[in-house]
């Protein structure tokens, strides 16, 4: 979901779909709200309710944590929601192009 808190955390949000403004689906959340010339919050009120994706994690601590011996890799995403996230389809083949296939596992 689309939450205030998240994108001001974040340091790019990509909102995945958005029924209170539908043009904004697959667009950077930062790009919408300057379309609209809304504030962060005001923006949210208007495209929800609405999905998002958040760039919160660095790339220096997921290779280290990958390179840890014991590390796994998972995904929460849900098959059966409404506006699946697309790490349902996308973790697997992103791990392995990015840290097997390149790096030689």
């Amino acid at each position: 979901m689309l939450r205030l808190d998240r994108v001001r955390l974040a340091s790019r949000t990509l909102v995945t779909w958005s029924e209170g403004y539908p043009d904004a689906t697959g667009r950077d959340f930062a790009e919408v709200m300057a379309e609209l010339g809304l504030d962060d919050d005001a923006t949210i009120a208007r495209l929800s309710p609405a999905g998002a994706i958040y760039f919160l994690m660095d790339e220096g601590d997921i290779r280290r944590i990958y390179t840890h011996p014991l590390a796994m890799v998972g995904s929460d995403g849900l098959p059966f929601d409404r506006h699946p996230h697309p790490r349902q389809w996308g973790t697997f083949p992103r791990v392995l192009a990015r840290w097997c296939a390149r790096r030689s596992c």
